[in-house]
């Protein structure tokens, strides 16, 4: 069963140096599986996992060097790099960064006969160093329960971190607390720093109240 995943922007990167991006592109993995049944164990209709092919296509290439750049590649299988991202100023946008890796251009055809102005369809084969990331920004909840009586200072405060990348370390605003959830809270606000593994930070609170 093949996953197709419809982005905004591809980079193309040639010894390091971007060579072409695209405002559309389309990255699909493909599972693909072989038979492993056999008449002599008595075992049928089993499957085993062969490989996981990865393709990407761009109808609308733009290339800032001289195309022969592309071409050369292309004639000689040389890998070029990939980078599927958000476009900021004509760079990948790290934090919407999804997958990377090196491919083998297999197709490159021209839509335009003016070569000032001209786009291209290219497909691409995965090669190597292929690294997906479904990474999200880092985000915190906070929950809590009040007190259950005047004076009682028995309530209660947890965060419950999603995104960035695990683990995480929490800090309060009450002093020493660096655990994920907090107890015997008096009535207040608390604060919680949130950090995950890359210093990613993300800040939530709650007030925690007591009955009249």
């Amino acid at each position: 069963m093949a996953v197709v995943i419809n982005g905004s922007d591809i980079f193309v990167y040639i010894d390091g140096v971007k060579v072409a991006n695209a405002s559309s592109h389309t990255l699909s993995m493909t599972m693909t599986t072989r038979e492993t049944s056999n008449k002599d164990t008595g075992k049928f209709n089993t499957k085993d996992v062969g490989r996981l092919d990865i393709t990407a296509t761009s109808d609308a290439l733009v290339v800032y060097t001289d195309i022969a750049t592309m071409m050369t590649a292309y004639l000689d299988r040389e890998p070029v790099h990939l980078h599927f991202a958000e476009d900021v100023a004509g760079s990948p946008d790290e934090t919407q960064f999804y997958a990377e890796g090196d491919f083998i251009i297999t197709s490159l055809d021209m839509n335009a006969g003016d070569a000032d102005n001209a786009s291209y369809s290219c497909t691409f084969d995965h090669y190597d160093g292929f690294t997906w990331s479904g990474a999200v920004a880092l985000r915190v909840g906070v929950l809590g329960t009040n007190c259950s009586a005047p004076d009682a200072d028995d309530g209660f405060a947890a965060c419950f971190p999603k995104g960035g990348t695990a683990p995480y370390t929490f800090e309060w605003s009450r002093a020493a607390e660096v655990t994920q959830y907090i107890t015997a809270c008096e009535p207040g606000t608390y604060t919680v720093t949130v950090t995950d593994d890359v210093a990613a930070e993300v800040t939530g609170s709650i007030t925690i109240t007591e009955p009249a």
